[in-house]
């Protein structure tokens, strides 16, 4: 939670990523915000964690670090983004909402970002399959709310110590890749009927979650990951 906080103030502030020429001033505002909500916290302990220098591995330094190397592009990043609407299936409908955790853009382009403290993220995999339904939700979610907002990249951002600091693209539209675009994994990359594929599964799979929830039916979950 201070993590999700810090970074929610400094990107309000901020509005866009971090480059590789701003990144001690990127530290500093960043380090001002962290003092003041571990402070009020009481988490001195992670305090230092997260405040120690680039050579000692600190939690901050190795994000803005990893950013700033990743060299994704956007002309705007927004925090902290509160999303709603209407989602249907073959099987009925449900209301959601969300949060989410910043949203990159350009031009009407998207980029949906979640940050991640701890060591396990959703793969590729289960999100390709419905097992895991929060960043295609956002999107879905998003596209509806944005007025000509198109979800064009999804992933985990790991606010953790280096190497772990970094963005994970979990999916990517073929469709937006352009030539000053870093290549991000292969498998990443969905043609846009792939992509929107995922979108429309995930959306049957939380429809018919909330349905089961209303007849008093908990599903259980079919990743071995998952909490038991």
């Amino acid at each position: 939670k201070a993590y999700h906080e810090i970074l929610a103030a400094f990107y309000g502030e901020w509005k866009r990523p971090i480059a590789e020429g701003e990144k001690e001033a990127a530290f500093a505002r960043m380090a001002e915000i962290a003092k003041g909500v571990f402070a009020r916290e009481g988490l001195d302990v992670e305090a230092k964690r997260a405040l120690a220098p680039r050579a000692a591995r600190g939690v901050l330094s190795s994000w803005i670090d990893a950013e700033a190397e990743s060299g994704w592009p956007a002309e705007e990043v927004l925090s902290e983004q509160t999303v709603e609407g209407t989602l249907a299936s073959e099987n009925g409908a449900a209301r959601f909402r969300a949060r989410i955790d910043r949203i990159d853009r350009t031009g009407s382009d998207a980029t949906i970002l979640d940050y991640k403290t701890g060591s396990r993220l959703p793969t590729q995999t289960s999100v390709r399959e419905g097992r895991s339904l929060q960043l295609p939700l956002y999107a879905l979610l998003l596209e509806r709310n944005g007025k000509g907002t198109r979800v064009a990249r999804m992933g985990y951002a790991s606010v953790r110590p280096k190497p772990k600091a970094g963005i994970t693209p979990i999916l990517l539209r073929e469709s937006g890749k352009t030539a000053d675009r870093p290549a991000a994994r292969t498998k990443a990359w969905a043609a846009d009927e792939e992509f929107d594929a995922v979108l429309n599964l995930a959306a049957g799979r939380a429809v018919d979650v909330v349905r089961a929830v209303r007849d008093g039916f908990f599903p259980r979950s079919d990743d071995p990951r998952a909490c038991k």
